[in-house]
């Protein structure tokens, strides 16, 4: 093989592997934005319309919410975030499905109004209300929980090893006022 010919074999192989991350950054930036807007649809829409509780029910790595006839479960199992669907008390057929593979993280925080003033307590005292003020599930006890703050981290596909190696996890964090329950 000439020079040249090699030359132009190198180029392409390495344009091939650069388009390939590419595409593997974009398809992991698009699976963890959908399954975002998923639960945060679902985190929103908590006690709409529902004779029970409207306050989710949690622990570290999942959290359940009831709106309408609904009962929702999100839950990291594994390296995958599921979601359960029960209808009237019946868990529906494919259930739970897995709406984001390779997930890397999954941390649920939450807004607390322990004095009534339907407003996320100043944890901190700095007179504003930010992601510090958003408390780990121990922390909540027997506080009204009005908002909840969702970091959500997903990897790219685990059988492609050049975008293992280059890309890094892509994470989104979001924060949900419980409208439903205020």
């Amino acid at each position: 093989m000439r020079n040249c010919d090699w030359a132009v074999y190198r180029l392409f192989v390495t344009q091939t592997r650069a388009y390939t991350v590419q595409d593997q950054v974009a398809e992991v930036q698009q699976s963890v934005r959908g399954a975002m807007d998923i639960l945060v649809r679902d985190l929103r829409m908590t006690g709409c319309e529902t004779a029970a509780v409207p306050i989710p029910v949690f622990t570290d790595r999942s959290i359940t919410v009831n709106y309408q006839l609904s009962q929702i479960t999100y839950s990291w199992v594994g390296t995958n975030l599921q979601r359960s669907l029960t209808l009237n008390g019946v868990l529906q057929p494919n259930q739970p499905e897995t709406i984001l593979p390779n997930v890397n993280s999954f941390i649920l925080t939450y807004g607390i109004d322990a004095n009534g003033d339907r407003v996320v307590d100043d944890q901190n005292g700095n007179g504003l209300v930010d992601p510090v003020d958003y408390v780990a599930d121990v922390a909540v006890g027997a506080n009204r929980i009005i908002g909840i703050r969702v970091q959500l981290s997903g990897n790219p596909s685990l059988n492609n090893p050049d975008a293992l190696a280059q890309v890094a996890p892509r994470t989104l964090d979001s924060t949900v006022t419980l409208r439903n329950v205020l």
